[in-house]
């Protein structure tokens, strides 16, 4: 988080401790509250900050949000581009409930509208950028496969672009598969990329073919809300890599987009938002296993433990919180 509060919460001294609390959370990289305190009154201080229902995880967002807001505004007087990024998935904390029995779970999946279902969450993302980011030339939002929602794309707010790693082979308007249409595309350019480390891949220099050209989908054959439109016409980006190394497996990424794509340059732009999905996975492996490691948080009330993992990636390298 840039500056050194988490918030106003109505109350100076609770957004003293706030700050305290960040502050303690950038010089220690633990989420554990025993560790972040000096003594043992300070870690009272930080469970009871934490536990004070005026601490809100609403409040923490939009104080991040205002040096984003200033960025745009200023980019925008300053004529450039103005682009700004924003991952759907912090916009909220969500607790889990526990799951239905399998066969109930499965049948009520298929019957629940899309504003009922857990990805609601992307769409409330894309809303809040809209919203936080009003002043930016442009907005896209920058997210994988989980994203790849039939109402997403049809109900995205019209300030808002999208982009994000198709996960299923869906269905276009003309009846073939996305797949098939990519196929079918010829190649227009061809390039080196860097591929970062991952569990079972070291960082390596990859060749790939781009592909791309609109697209029309059809809605889901299992869709229920009968507002949404019958098909949404986006643009398709077909990176797929030639010659991977031996025993690796070639990097293939259909990506979709809202943004208009007529040219090679704007194809590799699109390559190179989506390629930033890698330094937010970057924030998350920090906040598990590589620093924070926020499961030895020792928080016992959800509440609180939500709060605390709002906070995390505010401390984390390259965060910008």
């Amino acid at each position: 988080m840039l500056g050194e509060t988490l918030g106003r919460f109505g109350d100076r001294r609770l957004a003293c401790v706030g700050g305290a609390l960040l502050g303690a959370m950038q010089r220690h990289r633990t989420l554990c509250i025993h560790r972040l305190a000096r003594d043992r009154n300070q870690a009272i201080q930080f469970g009871r900050f934490l536990d004070n229902r005026a601490v809100t995880t609403q409040e923490m967002p939009t104080e991040a949000d205002r040096p984003t807001r200033r960025r745009a505004r200023c980019s925008g007087d300053r004529g450039h581009d103005g682009t700004a990024f924003r991952h759907a998935c912090r916009q909220q904390a969500r607790l889990r409930q526990e799951p239905a029995p399998a066969k109930a779970a499965v049948s009520d999946r298929r019957g629940r509208a899309a504003d009922e279902k857990e990805s609601r969450r992307w769409l409330d993302g894309a809303e809040a950028a809209g919203d936080v980011l009003s002043e930016a030339a442009t907005i896209t939002v920058v997210a994988d496969r989980k994203s790849d929602i039939y109402a997403l794309f049809a109900r995205r707010p019209t300030q808002v672009h999208l982009l994000c790693r198709s996960a299923q082979d869906r269905l276009l308007a003309e009846n073939v598969l996305l797949s098939a249409c990519c196929d079918g595309w010829a190649e227009q350019d061809r390039y080196t990329i860097t591929l970062p480390a991952c569990p079972g891949r070291p960082e390596r220099r990859a060749t790939v073919a781009l592909r791309f050209g609109a697209v029309t989908l059809q809605r889901p054959r299992q869709a229920v809300a009968r507002d949404l439109p019958k098909t949404v016409a986006l643009w398709a980006v077909d990176v797929r890599e030639l010659n991977a190394p031996k025993g690796q497996e070639p990097v293939h990424w259909p990506l979709l987009t809202t943004h208009q794509i007529g040219t090679v340059e704007q194809a590799r732009q699109i390559v190179a938002w989506y390629r930033l999905c890698w330094i937010i996975e970057q924030v998350f492996r920090s906040l598990k296993t590589h620093g924070l490691r926020i499961e030895e948080s020792q928080m016992i009330e959800a509440r609180s433990f939500t709060k605390l993992a709002v906070v995390a990636p505010g401390s984390s390298p390259g965060a910008g919180y």
